[in-house]
């Protein structure tokens, strides 16, 4: 038996939701091997940058808060919530920015982000997470 959100759900809001959960589990892994490994940054020529232990770990701890935050917002999605449709754009937006801040290893924080956007700036999307729930 489907809830009511699911039953009138667009299939690019399902879509949605499936990447969201992605970013998330992207996020979360990169955050962790960020904290734990704490690899040396090396840059797009080959170029070993020195950084502090302390801002890699404190990098991957950023990400793996977002990460947690991307599984929050992907119930909502689910759950079609009025919110929903602003913190995605948020987050993805925040999440872009972050990942920029990570070249080069931050190109998928950057596709992911870039797709989520274009699946949520559809109409369906904005049609379906802006609806105003009926009395």
């Amino acid at each position: 038996m489907s809830s009511p959100a699911a039953a009138g759900r667009p299939f690019v809001v399902t879509l949605l939701g499936v990447f969201i959960y992605i970013v998330a589990l992207f996020n979360i892994v990169t955050g962790i091997w960020w904290m734990v490994a704490a690899p040396a940054i090396t840059d797009h020529l080959g170029t070993t940058i020195e950084v502090s232990p302390f801002l890699i770990f404190l990098n991957g701890l950023l990400s793996l808060v977002l990460g947690i935050m991307f599984i929050w917002l992907a119930s909502l999605t689910f759950a079609g919530s009025v919110v929903a449709y602003e913190l995605i754009n948020l987050l993805a937006i925040i999440n872009l920015i972050f990942g920029l801040f990570r070249l080069p290893y931050g190109w998928g924080a950057i596709a992911l982000s870039i797709l989520v956007l274009l699946l949520v700036n559809l109409r369906s999307s904005q049609q379906f997470l802006s609806k105003q729930p009926t009395a």
